[in-house]
């Protein structure tokens, strides 16, 4: 075997037995762990494969050091944690929540000559928010106080995962490079004999840790810490009198606003433009002892609050690590200022601020209570409350202070009278919120108590006058409510409950609304909540369900109400009973209406008189005027002819004059009525021999089909008189040669329907509309000027509606009319 192959051999033989212990010195890794892990905020430790430690741990939080790894159970999870954060990956390392309660760890393995001997493990940090149900999980799982576990968990450090990675990747390759140098030096103090091997080993060693210190400058370089390198400088007496900046970091930048070139090479007097280096006196002890110090300062040529790591390199040269913490420096100090605030409240606010314990004993009290009460602060401090406060009230003030300790939650609106010192009694209101140890658990709790003295008297008169504003409210007739600002009524009188026959329960918020009219309940709420949202009076009439089951109308006049400060505080309304002059109102309106038409009626009149009879009678005088004058001189043709025209006048005068009396008599109510079965077609053959002349000198044809036998129950004086003025309507409206068509027929609803068609004129809409409106115009002349007063339709609709039945035209302009109406057939349907 030749002696490169032993030594390997050798080599591999030592490396399947080897421990980290052998190859690693352990004081020193444990200096190089704790300063790495207190310059970066986290914690390490190096472990066996097993979990178990190896190095001791640096700067462990109080969570994981004083509470989880302290109990059986979670010295065991947190070693299990720790092993099978390695055994993820091959090699490497990586980053994983640990399994307790999500911390953010990060591993690797040390692997020598492929045989894993060790775990580096980084961590205890926050990356984000903690699963609370989680954490309280957990902590229960262990045996931990629940209270103290939350406190411990808000101290861990928080970190972004991007600079965590950055940490865990140079410290890592920097452990197993480490490692491995310590490794190889050994074997080549065992192997000195093959130095070409140990050449090479060394060089790849050198080539590694070249790597790794190339790693450790990235993540020097990405730090948001800034950091600088210096060495001392020293007078002619060998003493350090300064110090030269080295070298900075990017952050150095960020941190202190001055550009890296124009200090790099400079002393700190040069640099920061002072007489006096800053804080040579500590940075000496560090570049000369080699011991770390941490502090921080107000670094006055950058009026800024600094936290500064001051740490040894090496000998005569120091390292820094600072961060900008002057927000924080002022939050602190603002702190205190607001203590200093609160201080000066406590002592001069005119409510009294009060602490007491969980025994009931007083244990602050401020000068208020002096002020308001005139008792000594010393003489109460220290004694139980129960002394001062009326005996009636004791009970009240014990179930307050137990809901305080038992719901752990903020308490209010108690109320209790104090005894002043003069020995009366003075109404106080108190609100507390309890408060912990550091163990969480309650202690006491914090009050303030306000003098509610006059507001109660206030209160009580209120009261008084409410009851005597109510007495005066029930005695009236006035309907009361008052609403509040949420628009819901929360009071009504006695008259109202005696009016609606309902309780109070069955009226309060919106149950008043029940008995209000479905057809004015719209109008009624769009009347109330507008003028609410507005805060204006309002005054609405609607129907209410009375006691009796019928509907009254009430006026609801309602009012905004405001209380003694001006603060709106909702709506007084008073209803009346109107129902009476509501009917009365009702009955006015019909009379006017029923004047109106009488007026209307009169009107129609007067048109007839002084139009409709003039027209006929001018052309009777006329007539009788030539016979008069001019007798002797004419034919007896020509007399004869003038027979006819006064005979033809006088007809038109004598329908006239007879339907003017048929519509006074309907109108005044002295017409008879008498219905009885009568046979259609006679009365009909009997009501058209009067028009049958005038249709012969048209040369109209009038026909008909009624069946024979077909009764209607009616008067047979009306009857005909609608159906002899609606063939004189159809003659009169009919150019000559035309046709009049009469039938009858039977409808399913016990009636009679008779239609009178022609072949006339015919109507247009809008004469249709208007045909039975009295007081509109629709007469007109008939085809050979056939005079018209438009009275005839109104009869016949006058006398239809007394049958109880129906009457209606269709009609198109040149193509004719059909009037129909209906007639009952028996008495039953009438």
């Amino acid at each position: 075997m030749n002696t490169e192959a032993a030594i390997n051999n050798s080599i591999s033989d030592f490396a399947n037995n080897i421990q980290f212990t052998d190859i690693i010195n352990l004081e020193e890794i444990q200096y190089l762990q704790d300063l790495f892990s207190e310059t970066f905020g986290v914690a390490s430790m190096i472990s066996h494969p097993d979990g178990k430690p190896i190095t001791k741990p640096s700067n462990f939080c109080r969570l994981c050091k004083d509470i989880i790894r302290t109990t059986e159970i979670g010295a065991f999870r947190c070693c299990k944690s720790d092993s099978e954060l390695c055994n993820y990956n091959a090699a490497g390392r990586v980053i994983k929540p640990c399994t307790c309660i999500g911390l953010l760890d990060a591993g690797a393995k040390i692997v020598v000559d492929g045989k894993y001997i060790a775990n580096w493990i980084i961590g205890q940090v926050r990356s984000g928010e903690i699963d609370s149900e989680r954490v309280i999980q957990f902590a229960d799982e262990i045996g931990a106080n629940r209270e103290e576990f939350i406190a411990a968990i808000n101290e861990v450090p928080i970190m972004s995962l991007d600079r965590f990675n950055k940490i865990s990747e140079m410290l890592f390759v920097f452990a197993n490079e480490l490692s491995k140098r310590a490794y190889n030096n050994l074997t080549l103090k065992t192997q000195i004999a093959e130095s070409e091997i140990a050449n090479k080993l060394l060089y790849e060693s050198k080539e590694k840790l070249k790597k790794s210190e190339e790693q450790f400058h990235n993540l020097y370089n990405n730090m948001i810490e800034g950091a600088v390198l210096h060495d001392l400088t020293y007078n002619h007496q060998g003493i350090p009198d300064d110090y030269i900046i080295r070298e900075t970091n990017p952050a150095f930048e960020l941190q202190l606003g001055i550009s890296r070139e124009s200090v790099i090479g400079k002393t700190s007097r040069e640099a920061y433009g002072v007489i006096d280096p800053p804080y040579l006196e500590i940075y000496k002890q560090v570049a000369l002892t080699g011991e770390p110090i941490i502090f921080e300062s107000f670094f006055v040529p950058l009026k800024k609050y600094f936290s500064i790591k001051a740490y040894c390199p090496s000998k005569g040269s120091f390292a820094t690590i600072f961060e900008d913490i002057t927000e924080r420096k002022n939050a602190d100090e603002a702190l205190k200022k607001s203590e200093e605030h609160y201080r000066l409240l406590v002592e001069n606010s005119y409510d009294i601020i009060y602490t007491l314990n969980t025994d009931g004993i007083l244990t602050f009290i401020s000068p208020a209570w002096t002020t308001l009460l005139g008792h000594p602060i010393s003489q109460v401090v220290g004694k139980s409350f129960q002394i001062f406060v009326h005996p009636d009230d004791i009970v009240v003030c014990m179930l307050f202070i137990q809901n305080l300790f038992s719901t752990g939650l903020r308490q209010e609106g108690v109320e209790y009278r104090i005894q002043h010192s003069d020995g009366t009694w003075h109404w106080h209101t108190s609100s507390g919120v309890p408060f912990k140890d550091e163990t969480g658990t309650i202690v006491g709790f914090y009050g303030i108590a306000k003098d509610i003295t006059e507001r109660k008297i206030a209160e009580i008169e209120l009261r008084e006058r409410e009851m005597q504003y109510h007495n005066l409210a029930d005695s009236g007739l006035a309907l009361i409510w008052t609403a509040g600002t949420d628009k819901l009524c929360n009071y009504f009188n006695e008259p109202w409950f005696k009016f609606t026959g309902r309780t109070l329960e069955q009226e309060i918020g919106n149950g008043w609304a029940e008995g209000v009219h479905p057809l004015d309940f719209d109008q009624c709420l769009q009347t109330y909540v507008t003028a609410f949202d507005r805060r204006e009076s309002f005054a609405m009439e609607y129907r209410l369900r009375h006691v009796s089951g019928e509907y009254r109308w009430l006026l609801d006049k309602g009012t905004p109400n405001y209380n003694v400060n001006g603060e709106f505080v909702g709506y007084i309304g008073h209803c009346f009973d109107i129902n009476e002059l509501k009917q009365a109102a009702a009955e006015i309106k019909l009379k006017n209406e029923e004047l109106h038409e009488l007026v209307a009626e009169k009107d129609k009149f007067f048109s007839i008189l002084a139009h409709d009879l003039r027209s006929p009678f001018n052309s009777f005088l006329g007539l009788t005027q030539i016979m008069a004058e001019e007798l002797p001189d004419l034919t007896m043709a020509e007399i004869q002819k003038i027979a006819v025209n006064m005979r033809s006048s006088a007809t038109n005068l004598f329908r006239l004059l007879e339907n003017l009396l048929h519509w006074s008599r309907i109108r005044q109510g002295s017409i008879a009525y008498s219905p009885e079965v009568l046979q259609l077609l006679p009365n009909v053959n009997e009501s058209i021999e009067m028009v049958l002349e005038s249709a012969r000198n048209k040369e109209i044809e009038i026909t008909y089909n009624i069946p024979f036998g077909l009764t209607v129950f009616a008067d047979s004086n009306i009857l005909q008189t609608v159906i002899r003025n609606l063939v004189s309507n159809a003659v009169k409206f009919t150019p000559k040669e035309g046709t009049i068509f009469i039938s009858a027929k039977n409808t399913d609803d016990n009636s009679v329907e008779i239609s009178i068609k022609d072949s006339g004129i015919g109507m247009s809409k809008s004469m249709i509309d208007n045909l039975f409106i009295i007081n509109e115009q629709t007469n007109r002349k008939g085809t050979d000027g056939e005079p018209s007063t438009g009275l005839g339709l109104l009869l016949c609709k006058e006398f239809v509606s007394k049958h109880g039945g129906n009457i209606w035209v269709e009609s198109e302009e040149g193509k004719g009319s059909t009037f129909y109406f209906t007639i009952p057939n028996d008495h039953d349907s009438q």
